[in-house]
C-alpha cells in the first residue's frame, strides 16, 4: 500500500479512470507494468509495487485513479467505494513536495535599496516547477481580483514615459562620451552605464568610486560641462 501511494500519476481527465496490472513470474513489479489508457501518465515508472518470488504466481490488480485537491484520508476516499473488496488509500493530490525561498539584497545600477527573491520548488514530476509556480500565481491573482471587486487602479507610467528633449542626453552610454579608456573603465566597473547614472552622483560620491582618481574626476567634470547636463 505504501508503494502504491508513492506512484505519481498525472490524469488528463476529471473522471475516475480504471487501471489494470497483470504480471507473472519472479521479479519486481513496477509502476511501469500498469496498462495505461491515453488519459493517464505515470511520472515514476520505476517505482516498485512489490516483488514476486514464485515463478508460477500471477499478480492481478485493478486500480482506480481519481482527481482531487490537497489530502484525502482513507475514511473520505472509502465513502464512495463501489466494490466491497477494494482497498482504499489515503492520497496526496498536490504535486508540490517542497518550496523554499531566499530574499537577499541586490543592486540595479545605482539603486541599492532592492531585494531579490529566489524560489526553489520541488515537485513529484507530474508537474514542472514552472507550471506549479504559474498556476499558484494565477490562483493568487484570481483571489485578489475577487477581493478588489470593481475597484481598479491605473498602472504607474513607465520610467521613460514623459521624457522630453532636455533629458534625452541622459540616456547616452558612457562608451559614447569619448572619455579616456581609464576613466571609462573605472565608471563601467562601478556599474555606471549612462550619463543619467553619472549625474546622479555627487563629486564626493565619484571620489569614493574604486579606481576613480582626481584626473578622472576633472575629465568627467569637463565632459558634463560640455554636455550641459
Amino acid at each position: 500500500m505504501l508503494n502504491l501511494k508513492n506512484i505519481h500519476v498525472k490524469s488528463h481527465t476529471d473522471a475516475p479512470v480504471d487501471l489494470h496490472l497483470e504480471k507473472k513470474g519472479t521479479g519486481p513489479v513496477l509502476a511501469g507494468d500498469i496498462k495505461l489508457p491515453a488519459e493517464i501518465e505515470i511520472a515514476n515508472p520505476q517505482q516498485i509495487i512489490c516483488n514476486i518470488d514464485d515463478p508460477n504466481f500471477t499478480l492481478k490488480m485493478d486500480m482506480t485513479v481519481d482527481t482531487g485537491r490537497g489530502y484525502l484520508s482513507i475514511e473520505q476516499s472509502s465513502e464512495d467505494r463501489v466494490h466491497s473488496d477494494m482497498i482504499a488509500l489515503d492520497a496526496v493530490f498536490t504535486p508540490v513536495l517542497r518550496v523554499r525561498y531566499n530574499a537577499e539584497n541586490t543592486r540595479v545600477g545605482q539603486d541599492t535599496n532592492l531585494q531579490q527573491l529566489t524560489l526553489t520548488i520541488d515537485t513529484d514530476g507530474t508537474m514542472t516547477p514552472r507550471e506549479a509556480f504559474e498556476e499558484a500565481a494565477a490562483i493568487l491573482v484570481n483571489q485578489y481580483k475577487a477581493l478588489a471587486g470593481s475597484t481598479t487602479v491605473e498602472s504607474a507610467p513607465a520610467p521613460t514615459a514623459g521624457k522630453n528633449e532636455d533629458d534625452s542626453g541622459l540616456a547616452v552610454p558612457i562608451e559614447d562620451l569619448n572619455l579616456s579608456a581609464r576613466t571609462a573603465n573605472a565608471l563601467l566597473n562601478n556599474d555606471i552605464r549612462t550619463v543619467r547614472d553619472l549625474v546622479a552622483l555627487s563629486e564626493s560620491d565619484l571620489k569614493e568610486l574604486k579606481g576613480f582618481g582626481a584626473k578622472a574626476l576633472d575629465e568627467v567634470r569637463e565632459k558634463l560641462t560640455e554636455l550641459k547636463v
